[in-house]
């Protein structure tokens, strides 16, 4: 199976890696591990140590954790 340029362009800009993730989100490895445990947060493929995310949930994710600092940690409010 070849794949084409535009698949690749779509796996580029779609999927991400556990390290890409943890950067995005600004988490430390025990906390990802932790809302992974939990079932906030779940890989679409794990491959031994890999696991590769999808862009879209990654952000939903973003945007809930974003939502719970507001409530939990007002003191992190930048002015």
């Amino acid at each position: 199976m070849e794949l084409t340029p535009e698949i690749k362009a779509l796996i580029v800009d779609e999927v991400l890696t556990k390290p890409e993730v943890l950067a995005l989100l600004g988490l430390t490895r025990q906390s990802m591990h932790s809302h992974l445990k939990r079932g906030h947060i779940q890989p679409f493929k794990e491959s031994g140590n890999t696991q590769l995310f999808f862009k879209e949930d990654v952000m939903k994710f973003k945007d809930s954790l974003e939502e719970k600092r507001k409530l939990f940690r007002p003191y992190d409010e930048k002015e």
